[in-house]
């Protein structure tokens, strides 16, 4: 069987516990592969005018953790559950202009340091030079 691992999700419904849980194995199987198991950890509901509104669980998931030969087997059963080609450009291309930003705010944080530490360096640097002549003359062969 392999290696398997286990998670905690919640999920909710407006029908049923069942559902709930039904949902969060859904929508997990949409990231994980090799689902095995769901065990119900948690039960509760939101009451609203004395009715309950929505049904809420929380459960474990187990799934086994993919070795070389998992993979290739999950491969050749299903191809359905990988997203589709333009999907994964669109969120690329959603995420670039938030790493590009980031980056801006970024880059005057990293020059501002760079300006502080120039100075230490230089002052390092004038420091070790006079030992280094010393030691040179002490290592240089006398005649």
């Amino acid at each position: 069987m392999g290696v398997l691992k286990v998670i905690e999700i919640m999920s909710s419904s407006k029908k049923s516990w069942e559902d709930a849980a039904s949902n969060a194995v859904a929508e997990a199987s949409k990231t994980l592969q090799g689902i095995v198991s769901v065990y119900v950890q948690d039960q509760s509901a939101t009451v609203v005018k004395g009715k309950i509104e929505e049904f809420r669980v929380t459960v474990k998931l187990t799934f086994q953790i993919a070795n070389k030969s998992t993979v290739t087997k999950m491969k050749t059963k299903s191809k359905s559950n990988a997203a589709p080609k333009g999907v994964k450009k669109a969120a690329a291309k959603k995420a670039a202009p938030k790493k590009k930003a980031a980056a801006k705010k970024a880059a005057p944080k990293k020059k501002a340091a760079a300006k502080k530490a120039a100075p230490k360096k230089k002052a390092a640097a004038k420091k070790a030079a006079p030992k280094k002549k010393a030691a040179a003359k002490k290592a240089a062969p006398k005649k």
